[in-house]
Protein backbone atom coordinates (compact mmCIF):
# COMPACT_ATOMS: atom_id res chain seq x y z
CA UNK A 1 0.00 0.00 0.00
CA UNK A 2 1.52 3.23 -1.21
CA UNK A 3 1.53 6.27 1.17
CA UNK A 4 -0.89 9.17 0.23
CA UNK A 5 1.66 11.58 -1.57
CA UNK A 6 2.87 8.62 -3.17
CA UNK A 7 -0.26 7.13 -4.75
CA UNK A 8 -0.87 10.86 -5.30
CA UNK A 9 2.21 11.13 -7.57
CA UNK A 10 1.51 7.87 -8.68
CA UNK A 11 -1.80 9.03 -10.30
CA UNK A 12 -1.03 12.13 -11.90
CA UNK A 13 1.71 9.91 -13.73
CA UNK A 14 -1.01 7.55 -14.96
CA UNK A 15 -3.22 10.53 -15.68
CA UNK A 16 -0.06 12.00 -18.09
CA UNK A 17 0.87 8.02 -19.56
CA UNK A 18 -2.80 8.09 -20.67
CA UNK A 19 -2.50 11.41 -22.25
CA UNK A 20 0.52 10.85 -24.45
CA UNK A 21 -0.08 6.76 -25.21
CA UNK A 22 -3.55 7.79 -26.75
CA UNK A 23 -2.89 10.98 -28.16
CA UNK A 24 0.40 9.47 -30.21
CA UNK A 25 -1.87 6.07 -31.07
CA UNK A 26 1.18 4.06 -31.67
CA UNK A 27 3.11 4.45 -28.31
CA UNK A 28 3.76 0.51 -26.45
CA UNK A 29 3.83 1.09 -23.06
CA UNK A 30 2.12 0.69 -20.20
CA UNK A 31 2.24 1.15 -15.86
CA UNK A 32 2.42 -1.93 -13.37
CA UNK A 33 1.93 -1.71 -9.94
CA UNK A 34 4.39 -2.71 -7.37
CA UNK A 35 2.65 -6.01 -7.04
CA UNK A 36 3.10 -6.39 -10.45
CA UNK A 37 -1.17 -5.63 -11.66
CA UNK A 38 -1.64 -3.93 -14.88
CA UNK A 39 -2.86 -0.31 -13.95
CA UNK A 40 -2.42 1.35 -17.43
CA UNK A 41 -1.63 -0.23 -20.80
CA UNK A 42 -1.94 1.56 -24.21
CA UNK A 43 -3.80 -0.26 -27.21
CA UNK A 44 -0.72 -1.71 -27.96
CA UNK A 45 -1.90 -5.75 -28.47
CA UNK A 46 -3.27 -4.95 -31.67
CA UNK A 47 0.00 -3.98 -32.94
CA UNK A 48 1.83 -7.32 -31.93
CA UNK A 49 -1.37 -9.23 -32.45
CA UNK A 50 -1.32 -10.78 -28.83
CA UNK A 51 -4.77 -10.99 -26.52
CA UNK A 52 -4.76 -9.25 -22.94
CA UNK A 53 -4.90 -12.74 -21.80
CA UNK A 54 -1.36 -13.62 -22.83
CA UNK A 55 -0.42 -10.04 -21.68
CA UNK A 56 -1.23 -10.46 -18.22
CA UNK A 57 0.65 -14.39 -18.87
CA UNK A 58 3.84 -13.05 -20.06
CA UNK A 59 3.77 -10.44 -17.11
CA UNK A 60 4.05 -13.53 -14.73
CA UNK A 61 6.54 -15.92 -16.22
CA UNK A 62 8.64 -16.14 -13.20
CA UNK A 63 11.60 -15.24 -15.67
CA UNK A 64 9.98 -11.77 -16.13
CA UNK A 65 8.78 -11.73 -12.89
CA UNK A 66 12.72 -11.84 -11.95
CA UNK A 67 13.23 -8.68 -14.46
CA UNK A 68 10.33 -6.75 -13.09
CA UNK A 69 11.98 -7.19 -9.51
CA UNK A 70 15.68 -6.41 -10.47
CA UNK A 71 14.00 -3.10 -11.84
CA UNK A 72 12.59 -2.57 -8.15
CA UNK A 73 15.39 -3.90 -6.24
CA UNK A 74 17.91 -1.66 -8.34
CA UNK A 75 15.67 1.49 -9.19
CA UNK A 76 17.20 0.89 -12.55
CA UNK A 77 15.79 0.20 -15.71
CA UNK A 78 15.74 -3.76 -17.20
CA UNK A 79 15.50 -4.66 -20.88
CA UNK A 80 15.23 -7.67 -22.38
CA UNK A 81 14.23 -9.18 -25.92
CA UNK A 82 11.24 -11.63 -26.29
CA UNK A 83 10.74 -13.91 -28.66
CA UNK A 84 7.66 -16.21 -29.01
CA UNK A 85 5.27 -17.27 -31.20
CA UNK A 86 1.68 -15.86 -32.16
CA UNK A 87 -1.94 -18.07 -32.50
CA UNK A 88 -1.07 -17.28 -36.07
CA UNK A 89 2.12 -18.84 -35.61
CA UNK A 90 3.91 -16.18 -36.56
CA UNK A 91 7.41 -15.14 -34.65
CA UNK A 92 7.33 -11.89 -33.04
CA UNK A 93 10.57 -9.85 -31.07
CA UNK A 94 10.33 -7.62 -28.96
CA UNK A 95 12.49 -5.38 -26.91
CA UNK A 96 10.14 -4.73 -23.11
CA UNK A 97 11.78 -2.50 -20.99
CA UNK A 98 10.99 -2.35 -17.43
CA UNK A 99 11.89 1.05 -15.65
CA UNK A 100 10.80 2.84 -12.05
CA UNK A 101 9.01 5.35 -11.77
CA UNK A 102 10.07 7.29 -8.43
CA UNK A 103 8.20 9.92 -6.49
CA UNK A 104 11.23 12.48 -6.90
CA UNK A 105 9.57 14.17 -3.26
CA UNK A 106 10.29 11.32 -1.62
CA UNK A 107 12.22 8.89 -3.50
CA UNK A 108 9.77 6.38 -3.12
CA UNK A 109 8.95 3.14 -6.03
CA UNK A 110 5.48 3.61 -6.92
CA UNK A 111 5.34 1.86 -9.92
CA UNK A 112 7.24 -0.08 -12.95
CA UNK A 113 6.80 2.13 -16.60
CA UNK A 114 6.68 -0.91 -19.32
CA UNK A 115 7.84 -0.37 -22.84
CA UNK A 116 7.49 -2.30 -26.14
CA UNK A 117 9.08 -2.29 -29.54
CA UNK A 118 9.10 -4.79 -32.73
CA UNK A 119 12.46 -5.37 -33.41
CA UNK A 120 13.60 -5.71 -36.91
CA UNK A 121 15.06 -9.33 -36.97
CA UNK A 122 18.24 -8.68 -38.79
CA UNK A 123 19.02 -7.25 -35.44
CA UNK A 124 18.86 -10.02 -33.69
CA UNK A 125 21.98 -11.67 -35.04
CA UNK A 126 24.36 -8.60 -33.59
CA UNK A 127 22.45 -8.73 -29.92
CA UNK A 128 22.29 -12.54 -29.39
CA UNK A 129 25.93 -12.74 -30.65
CA UNK A 130 26.44 -11.05 -26.83
CA UNK A 131 24.62 -13.45 -25.14
CA UNK A 132 26.19 -17.06 -24.06
CA UNK A 133 28.62 -15.88 -27.06
CA UNK A 134 25.55 -17.14 -29.18
CA UNK A 135 24.26 -14.76 -32.19
CA UNK A 136 20.50 -15.65 -34.39
CA UNK A 137 18.23 -13.62 -36.93
CA UNK A 138 14.79 -15.10 -37.09
CA UNK A 139 12.39 -15.18 -39.60
CA UNK A 140 9.81 -17.95 -39.83
CA UNK A 141 9.78 -19.42 -43.71
CA UNK A 142 12.15 -20.60 -44.86
CA UNK A 143 13.00 -22.16 -48.03
CA UNK A 144 15.50 -25.09 -46.94
CA UNK A 145 17.66 -26.07 -49.89
CA UNK A 146 18.38 -28.98 -48.23
CA UNK A 147 15.29 -30.53 -46.20
CA UNK A 148 16.11 -31.08 -42.82
CA UNK A 149 13.91 -33.20 -40.46
CA UNK A 150 12.46 -31.44 -37.05
CA UNK A 151 15.68 -32.77 -35.02
CA UNK A 152 18.07 -31.59 -37.91
CA UNK A 153 16.03 -28.14 -37.79
CA UNK A 154 16.65 -27.55 -34.07
CA UNK A 155 20.50 -28.98 -33.73
CA UNK A 156 21.08 -26.66 -36.85
CA UNK A 157 20.10 -23.59 -35.51
CA UNK A 158 21.89 -24.38 -32.03
CA UNK A 159 25.09 -25.77 -33.28
CA UNK A 160 25.66 -22.13 -35.70
CA UNK A 161 24.95 -20.46 -31.99
CA UNK A 162 27.91 -21.90 -31.28
CA UNK A 163 27.00 -24.40 -29.06
CA UNK A 164 28.59 -28.09 -28.10
CA UNK A 165 26.61 -31.22 -28.31
CA UNK A 166 26.17 -31.35 -24.96
CA UNK A 167 24.67 -27.74 -24.90
CA UNK A 168 22.56 -28.32 -27.49
CA UNK A 169 21.07 -32.01 -25.94
CA UNK A 170 19.98 -29.70 -22.80
CA UNK A 171 18.53 -27.18 -24.09
CA UNK A 172 16.22 -29.41 -26.61
CA UNK A 173 15.68 -31.41 -23.58
CA UNK A 174 14.15 -28.46 -21.92
CA UNK A 175 12.12 -27.49 -24.89
CA UNK A 176 10.37 -31.12 -25.24
CA UNK A 177 10.83 -31.87 -21.22
CA UNK A 178 12.02 -35.18 -22.19
CA UNK A 179 15.87 -36.05 -21.79
CA UNK A 180 17.96 -36.08 -25.13
CA UNK A 181 21.64 -36.96 -24.73
CA UNK A 182 24.89 -35.96 -25.68
CA UNK A 183 25.19 -39.15 -27.96
CA UNK A 184 21.87 -38.67 -29.34
CA UNK A 185 23.31 -35.57 -30.65
CA UNK A 186 26.14 -36.67 -31.89
CA UNK A 187 24.29 -39.24 -33.87
CA UNK A 188 22.54 -36.32 -35.72
CA UNK A 189 25.97 -34.44 -36.58
CA UNK A 190 27.43 -38.49 -37.46
CA UNK A 191 24.54 -39.80 -39.17
CA UNK A 192 22.29 -37.19 -40.33
CA UNK A 193 23.90 -33.94 -40.66
CA UNK A 194 27.25 -34.16 -41.75
CA UNK A 195 26.46 -36.88 -45.06
CA UNK A 196 23.41 -34.66 -46.26
CA UNK A 197 25.39 -31.63 -46.50
CA UNK A 198 28.31 -33.32 -48.41
CA UNK A 199 31.15 -32.42 -45.76
CA UNK A 200 33.72 -33.74 -43.62
CA UNK A 201 33.90 -32.89 -39.97
CA UNK A 202 31.65 -30.21 -38.26
CA UNK A 203 33.84 -27.28 -39.42
CA UNK A 204 33.16 -27.30 -43.01
CA UNK A 205 29.33 -28.30 -42.42
CA UNK A 206 29.35 -25.20 -40.11
CA UNK A 207 31.10 -23.56 -43.24
CA UNK A 208 28.63 -24.85 -45.31
CA UNK A 209 25.59 -23.89 -43.25
CA UNK A 210 26.76 -19.94 -43.17
CA UNK A 211 27.60 -20.00 -47.06
CA UNK A 212 23.71 -21.47 -47.39
CA UNK A 213 22.30 -18.56 -45.40
CA UNK A 214 20.82 -21.43 -42.72
CA UNK A 215 21.76 -18.37 -39.79
CA UNK A 216 19.12 -16.32 -40.60
CA UNK A 217 16.51 -18.90 -39.59
CA UNK A 218 14.84 -20.34 -36.74
CA UNK A 219 12.45 -23.37 -36.76
CA UNK A 220 8.92 -23.02 -35.13
CA UNK A 221 9.98 -26.35 -32.55
CA UNK A 222 12.73 -23.88 -31.12
CA UNK A 223 10.22 -21.32 -30.27
CA UNK A 224 7.70 -23.02 -28.92
CA UNK A 225 7.56 -21.75 -25.44
CA UNK A 226 9.51 -18.47 -26.44
CA UNK A 227 12.89 -16.74 -25.29
CA UNK A 228 13.32 -14.29 -22.67
CA UNK A 229 16.94 -13.10 -22.53
CA UNK A 230 18.46 -10.02 -20.52
CA UNK A 231 19.94 -7.34 -23.03
CA UNK A 232 20.16 -4.17 -20.15
CA UNK A 233 23.94 -3.83 -21.46
CA UNK A 234 23.10 -4.34 -24.79
CA UNK A 235 22.74 -1.74 -28.09
CA UNK A 236 19.91 -2.40 -29.98
CA UNK A 237 20.35 -1.08 -33.67
CA UNK A 238 17.16 0.34 -35.28
CA UNK A 239 17.11 0.61 -38.73
CA UNK A 240 13.76 1.60 -39.42
CA UNK A 241 14.47 5.12 -38.35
Amino acid sequence: MLEQTDQEFLNQYISYFKLISESTGDFLGGILSLEKEILYKSEFAKHIGISDNEVVAHLHKPEVVTLQDKAIEKKSLVKYLLMDTAQNRQSRFLTITYAPIINPKTDNIVALYSSSKLVDTLNIWFILSKYYTKGIALIDKFDYQIKLTNREKQVVFLFLLNLDSNTIAEIISKIEEKTISKNAIDQVFKSQLIPKFSVFGRKALYDKLIDLGYYRFVPNNILRDGFCIEITDYTVFDHST
